[in-house]
């Protein structure tokens, strides 16, 4: 691991600010002021533009998240609490396994959520990953809480082989730089779990 991240959009030409709000909002919206925010986090996660900031309001996001979106060296994407409200992204309801997922993107900021609540096996809190002719580069986790990510609910239980979840988990299958996952920076503030694995850097 290592850094290499590149600031957000802040005095990028192309920075957009982006609105997301569980509470007061709509996915049929610009999403570019608090009035007129997304709904979803998902939705940012499929529209932001290059260079831009999506500030996500305080709520409860029960969300499976896929980014489908990328950045680069001189427009990074950044996904952030605004003005340091609670968000949380939690599992509850929903039908997927992972709560994000990242595969092959680039230039991503992540800041101060929290992840929680699978019990299921093979949870996933965080996804990272790459196929033998993917990349991923320069992302970077910052203030970011993980929690509640099981394969059971009931921690007394001996798992198998074939038992498991994963807070944080990295996939890369590249065999040199140009097919790997490089430049990922975590900073993980709490990670609460009952969990045969905790994380997991395949690189």
């Amino acid at each position: 691991m290592a850094s290499g991240i590149v600031s957000p959009g802040k005095y990028d030409s192309l920075s957009i600010t982006y609105f997301v709000d569980a509470k007061n909002s709509n996915n049929n919206n610009d999403g570019r002021k608090l009035s007129a925010a997304w709904k979803t986090i998902q939705k940012s996660a499929n529209n932001a533009t290059l260079g831009s900031t999506v500030n996500i309001r305080q709520g409860i996001y029960n969300e499976n998240i896929s980014v489908n979106i990328t950045g680069t060296d001189k427009h990074p994407i950044s996904f952030i609490n605004y003005q340091n409200e609670e968000v949380i992204i939690d599992s509850t309801g929903t039908s997927g396994t992972t709560l994000l997922t990242v595969t092959h993107k680039n230039f991503l900021n992540f800041k101060g959520m929290t992840f929680q609540n699978i019990t299921k096996n093979n949870a996933q809190g965080i996804l990272i990953t790459a196929s033998p002719k993917g990349k991923v580069s320069n992302l970077l986790f910052s203030n970011i809480k993980i929690k509640n990510i099981n394969w059971n609910a009931n921690p007394s239980i001996t798992p198998s082989s074939d038992d498991n979840s994963q807070p944080f988990i990295v996939y890369g299958q590249g065999i040199d730089e140009s097919t790997a996952v490089i430049n990922l920076t975590v900073k993980i503030v709490n990670l609460s779990i009952i969990s045969r694995d905790s994380v997991k850097w395949y690189l």
